[in-house]
């Protein structure tokens, strides 16, 4: 009986010391990927306006209607915006 509660105690261990290292590793990608993006927007004029301009026009309640050319530029806006937690559509990318 001893045997099977010590057995049972260094199971529950083991899956603590899992579920820690599961959490560090998670809290170690989201600080990852917090600071690729801070650099992505410091690094781009428009992705600072953006960052500015965007919380403040959402929070008023308005629209936001962005045009590129280019569609590697929506891809990072597409990023930046699921970062900062803001809702899109992306519409027709011409294809």
């Amino acid at each position: 009986m001893e045997r099977v509660r010590r057995a049972e105690e260094e199971k529950k261990q083991r899956d603590e010391r899992r579920q820690a290292a599961r959490e560090r590793r998670r809290a170690a990608k989201a600080e990852a990927e917090r600071k690729r993006m801070a650099n992505l927007i410091q690094c781009s004029g428009k992705m600072v306006l953006c960052s500015k301009l965007l919380p403040m026009l959402m929070k008023d309640g308005h629209r936001v209607l962005i045009f590129s050319q280019f569609k590697m530029v929506l891809d990072l806006l597409e990023e930046y915006l699921e970062f900062a937690m803001m809702r899109w559509v992306r519409g027709s990318d011409g294809g």
